[in-house]
């Protein structure tokens, strides 16, 4: 039988996950779906990225968080709660970030990977 219950680790990053999403996207994300054009909050993508939220799967030796698919679902999980499209994209830069992760060289991952920081 598999085990789905969360470690103290996952549990630890889940709350933190929704306290960032309770302080910095909540309050926001009303403005930003409303408008009449496309918006985009840098000050929140870097909010994200100072907490290891754009690099959740990405190895920890690129300067990733290094997490296992489950625990950084739990993590979009609750940043979903405050905003779909912004756990959206923590998500996607995995998979942008996967062709280099799988098949690029030590020096293209030095590269590529640290953009998504």
């Amino acid at each position: 039988m598999v085990d789905f219950s969360l470690t103290k680790k996952q549990i630890s990053m889940q709350k933190m996950a929704r306290d960032f999403t309770k302080k910095e996207i909540i309050p926001v994300s009303k403005e930003l779906d409303q408008a009449n054009e496309i918006k985009f909050s840098l000050g929140l993508y870097r909010k994200l990225a100072q907490n290891n939220f754009t690099v959740l799967m990405i190895p920890e030796k690129y300067g990733g968080a290094g997490l296992d698919c489950f625990s950084a679902g739990v993590i979009v999980e609750e940043l979903a709660v405050g905003c779909a499209a912004i756990a959206f994209t923590s998500a996607s830069n995995f998979v942008t970030a996967l062709p280099v992760i799988l098949a690029g060289n030590d020096e293209q991952k030095e590269k590529f990977l640290p953009i998504f920081l």
